[in-house]
């Protein structure tokens, strides 16, 4: 198969590239049989792109806006200045004229490298408008029964869902999928100890058994099987709880309607430790561990996700051409508005057994016990030089 290639700034077809196994494909992509593809390419190939006229008139002109300006910045720079300045000087200008000529045509240079500037970013933003439309056009027509929805994967975990339930449920969340990859804990106890029209909004899916990729699968099986039922959504784990932080928001549906022309919302995440504790205690998550570290600041992020606009999951990220979507990123990286929470450790007690018993979500990334003192260097005396990593499933 073979993939057509455009230019970001023109929009026109520029070559065709084979699909080979590491080549990014997208769900809007074009892709052809190499039989079909014609011999040589015209400016007519961009109708291939889009068949709207006045998206193709616009960049048509842009393009020959460009053209022209390359033109004219060519024209005073195809010489050094210092062979220009002694051109003029054998062609009978004084050194006066020859320097002022050659400052004029330094700053005709310079004015026109930033109009090229300016004018490339101009189409940028028109190319971004353009697929900003079309997102709102396809939006417009969605028929999703849930607005938000929070989707989790879990593994012999009820200890701690019902307070992660009360918390995001306690947000706002229309509705709540939790993939139950258990083999001791059944999350239909926890989640039967709610009233009928609690239960109604979350959805049990059985994941136990073996998976090639467990968290990846979960996720793109929810793309496969739920995405037309949500508009927003956002994937965590049970240690991972969403925070507002801009002192306002209380409604995570009231937040989310503010950004529906990006297809992703940043989320940071803050880490905390074990605030020195040995063992587990049957007390809320969020009480017992109230001190923040560094460590691994900004390594992860959790996003909120318009599920409807992705074409797959790559672990936790989402999939889609960058080029027709927008992300959500402030100079804060939007820990104003809002972080994750992220609960890595806990106690040494709940390590051990992360570690030593619930096995990862992840074939290609294996925790190891000893991890617990890069986040806990206070506790460095548990510390027997005892180490096992983390299996997978």
């Amino acid at each position: 198969m073979i993939k057509i290639q455009k230019d970001p700034i023109t929009n026109k077809v520029l070559c065709y590239t084979e699909v080979r196994s590491n080549t990014p494909v997208y769900s809007t992509d074009i892709l052809m049989d190499e039989k079909e593809i014609p011999e040589g390419l015209t400016l007519d190939a961009s109708m291939l792109l889009t068949d709207d006229r006045e998206f193709i008139e616009q960049t048509d002109k842009c393009d020959d806006e460009v053209q022209k300006i390359c033109s004219q910045i060519q024209a005073v720079s195809g010489e050094e200045d210092s062979d220009y300045f002694m051109r003029m000087i054998l062609e009978g200008s004084s050194l006066a004229e020859a320097r002022e000529m050659v400052k004029t045509r330094r700053e005709k240079r310079d004015a026109l490298t930033t109009q090229l500037k300016e004018k490339k970013e101009e189409h940028r933003k028109h190319i971004k408008e353009y697929y900003r439309m079309k997102n709102r056009e396809k939006d417009a027509v969605l028929d999703c029964q849930y607005y938000s929805a929070v989707i989790l994967l879990i593994k012999d975990e009820n200890r701690y869902l019902k307070e992660w339930l009360d918390w995001h449920l306690g947000l706002g969340f229309e509705h709540v999928y939790i993939y139950d990859n258990g083999a001791v804990d059944d999350v239909k106890e926890i989640v039967q100890e709610y009233s009928e029209d609690m239960q109604s909004k979350i959805t049990v899916i059985d994941w136990r058994g073996h998976h090639n990729h467990i968290q990846q699968d979960a996720y793109n099986h929810f793309l496969s099987n739920y995405k037309s039922d949500v508009r927003w959504g956002l994937f965590i784990d049970s240690d991972e709880f969403l925070k507002f932080t801009d002192g306002e928001t209380e409604d995570v549906n009231t937040f989310l309607k503010n950004y529906e022309d990006y297809t992703e919302i940043w989320g940071y995440e803050v880490e905390y430790d074990a605030n020195g504790q040995e063992n587990y205690e049957n007390r809320p998550v969020r009480e017992r561990f109230t001190r923040q570290t560094d460590v691994r600041e900004g390594f992860y992020w959790k996003n909120f996700i318009q599920v409807n606009r992705i074409d797959a999951f790559e672990m936790h990220y989402a999939y889609y051409d960058p080029e027709k979507h927008q992300v959500w990123k402030n100079g804060e990286h939007n820990k104003d508005l809002f972080v994750i929470d992220h609960y890595y450790t806990k106690s040494w007690e709940e390590w051990k057994r992360k570690i030593m018993e619930r096995g990862g979500a992840d074939p290609n990334y294996h925790k190891a016990l000893r991890e617990f003192f890069v986040y806990n260097p206070d506790m460095i005396h548990l510390d027997t030089g005892e180490d096992a990593v983390q299996a997978y499933e």
